[in-house]
């Protein structure tokens, strides 16, 4: 007979099935606990999100999050409900100093502050997602608001909800979008890495689309050249030509922020203008890298001086892409039915009709690129166009050849104003290759940029 703990063989069967009995109603009672969240969570959805901004990032600005009476970064965590899920989603403050721009550190550490109204809130549109009651948010939070996301096109909208914890916060969301690399002058992304040329900090020299966006993580870019021709005429000096390339376009990497949505870039700029003139001082200026994007904000600065003695003007700049053994196509806002890349190219293209994007897809990926001038120059005459040119010396396209996409700009000299003028420009990686239609979320992101609406929800009620 075998004994077990002073029971014998026939009342411990007894008792093994009673536990039986009694496990599978406590897994019953388990599973059916562990459902009620689920159901909760769904009953308590108010209205479904329908915002389709897919790059956009969200800025709230820490003005509308006056409410908050704790105000240190590090006690803030944001929610989402996506597929009847509550879940924390990336987000991060930045600070802005009293003349508005971002801080920056030597070595790009996100570092915990107490925000202000000059600082803001970011996070990306496509993580944002369902209204919900407040019954529904961790209950443990100090002070919560609701966020509205709204697309000032259509009006559609999607939801993200601030809470502001004690002591202990739980954890937040693991997911980082984009970093910069200050010793290899690289930025890496979740649809793309960025190199950039040693000793010219801001013009590009390679580029690789991650198979996240449908890429094969390989270089398709060679690098990026600048063009610019221009003619003078001041008394006693006379008439005299001076051309610049991007080797007269400088700058030093003077501060960056990694975030877990953006990383940022500050680049002090230069130009050489040439040896009667003096060297323009292109102030700094911040690139932002998201997932799928990144802005580059360009400041193109004249002086006084140099648009008096300016006789004509002519600026070009390309990005030079590597167009290997297989088949790449073309697109702009001129020639939207596309073209083959081949030696035959420019011969059907449309180069004179000014527009704002082009795109770029092949094996090696998709990407597509904005440029927005500011109206003075639309005003004054100044004329944009595309410039398309095949590597092909042989006539036939060899593995090694390349072709340069990017835009020239004539009649510049009929510019009124000195000064600085910014210019919006920015890449997109699409993760799928382009279809007609595909530029229309990306210029939107830069013609009408989403809003926001900031609901004060308060406390945790009494009664959960």
């Amino acid at each position: 007979m075998v004994r077990s703990g002073g029971f014998d063989s026939s009342a411990s069967a007894s008792v093994r099935s009673q536990a039986v009995r009694y496990s599978y109603r406590v897994a019953l009672l388990l599973v059916f606990h562990a459902a009620m969240p689920l159901a909760a969570l769904a009953a308590s959805v108010a209205e479904p999100e329908s915002l389709t901004r897919f790059h956009d990032p969200v800025v709230v600005s820490a003005a509308a999050l006056a409410s908050f009476t704790m105000r240190a970064t590090a006690r803030f965590r944001l929610y989402a409900m996506r597929a009847g899920r509550l879940d924390p989603i990336p987000f991060q403050f930045d600070e802005r100093d009293p003349s508005g721009d971002l801080v920056v550190t030597d070595d790009g550490v996100a570092r915990p502050f107490s925000f202000d109204g000059n600082d803001e809130l970011v996070f990306m549109a496509k993580d944002a997602g369902d209204r919900v009651g407040a019954d529904v948010l961790p209950g443990a939070y100090v002070q919560a608001a609701e966020i509205a996301i709204i697309d000032p096109v259509d009006g559609r909208t999607a939801w993200a909800y601030l809470l502001s914890f004690g002591d202990v916060a739980p954890p937040r969301s693991s997911v980082a979008y984009a970093s910069f690399d200050v010793a290899g002058n690289s930025v890496r992304a979740s649809f793309y890495t960025i190199d950039y040329m040693p000793g010219r900090s801001s013009l590009m020299a390679g580029m690789r689309i991650a198979p996240a966006a449908g890429g094969a993580d390989v270089n398709i870019l060679s690098g990026t050249r600048i063009l610019v021709r221009m003619t003078f005429g001041l008394a006693p000096f006379g008439t005299w030509r001076s051309e610049l390339t991007e080797k007269d376009f400088g700058g030093e990497i003077v501060g960056f922020k990694n975030g877990p949505v953006r990383a940022v870039r500050r680049v002090r700029q230069r130009v050489d203008l040439g040896r009667f003139l003096p060297e323009i001082p292109g102030g700094t200026v911040d690139s932002l890298y998201y997932f799928s994007s990144f802005v580059t904000p360009s400041k193109f600065s004249i002086p006084w001086l140099a648009l008096k003695a300016l006789r004509e003007m002519r600026y070009e700049g390309v990005s030079d892409f590597l167009l290997g053994d297989d088949e790449m196509h073309y697109w702009d806002g001129a020639n939207p039915a596309g073209i083959r890349i081949d030696s035959h190219a420019v011969e059907r293209l449309d180069t004179t009709s000014d527009h704002e994007w082009w795109a770029v897809s092949g094996p090696g990926g998709t990407c597509l690129h904005t440029f927005v001038i500011p109206s003075a120059w639309r005003n004054a005459g100044v004329a944009r166009g595309t410039v398309l040119r095949i590597d092909d010396s042989d006539s036939e396209i060899e593995p090694s050849a390349r072709f340069s996409v990017g835009y020239s700009l004539q009649d510049m000299h009929r510019l009124q104003r000195a000064g600085s003028y910014d210019l919006d420009v920015r890449m997109y990686v699409l993760p799928q290759p382009y279809e007609p239609g595909a530029e229309a979320g990306p210029l939107a992101a830069s013609r009408f940029v989403l809003q926001t609406r900031v609901k004060d929800l308060g406390p945790p009620t009494a009664v959960r």
